[in-house]
């Protein structure tokens, strides 16, 4: 994929989070992984979401700041051991999940993701695709809502296959630009100085400065 077309097409990535977690986030001036949050903690309850579906959401306790982790309430664990390619498990998916920093390409895929939580008034996020880029090395894409196993009709009603490289870098990924649903990060992302938060995909957005950089 040509990585100067996909900037052109895509200006703005996007995140929801819980609004919990804003405080955070402009603390550290990045966004982590699920499993970078499990490493902190020793709560066996907790460490067991490594590898198994989180049918609610989570909330740690990390240096006396509580951080909220979505729930997978999408993926059925019955139709995701369906469509794993690699002789992965669903445990071993899911675990490969929770590796990374998510965001959607488009206002339309942020739209849909924001309807299913709206009502508990997430944060949005929207960040400038090449400020990112630039920021934090190899972003990984793929064609599919990783989180959902919905089943597709035009595959027989079976859910799109995904295993070790669902994720793929520019150069990899071969599927046209606007196939592209989700942008990841391995670990953690490092955030431009400037970006924007929204309460609704369609509402306003303020723009937020990182006043430590002037």
């Amino acid at each position: 994929m040509n990585l100067k077309k996909f900037l052109e097409k895509c200006p703005f990535l996007y995140h929801l989070t819980s609004k919990n977690n804003t405080n955070h986030i402009l603390k550290d001036w990045k966004l982590y992984s699920a499993n970078y949050f499990f490493q902190l903690t020793s709560d066996q309850e907790i460490l067991k979401f490594q590898r198994n579906r989180r049918p609610q959401h989570l909330h740690l306790l990390i240096n006396d700041s509580t951080i909220d982790i979505r729930d997978q309430r999408p993926i059925s664990m019955v139709a995701l051991k369906k469509c794993l390619t690699n002789n992965w498990t669903g445990e071993d998916f899911l675990y490969y999940l929770n590796d990374r920093v998510f965001f959607w390409s488009n206002l339309k895929r942020l739209a849909i993701h924001y309807k299913r939580y709206q009502c508990e008034k997430p944060t949005l996020l929207r960040f400038s695709t090449s400020e990112l880029f630039e920021l934090n090395n190899n972003p990984l894409f793929t064609n599919i809502n990783t989180g959902a196993t919905r089943c597709n009709p035009y595959l027989g009603g079976k859910p799109h296959m995904r295993g070790e490289n669902t994720f793929q870098n520019s150069i990899d990924y071969n599927l046209p630009i606007h196939k592209v649903a989700e942008v990841t990060f391995l670990n953690e992302c490092i955030l431009p100085n400037t970006f924007w938060i929204g309460s609704k995909p369609d509402g306003k957005w303020k723009f937020i400065t990182n006043k430590r950089t002037q």
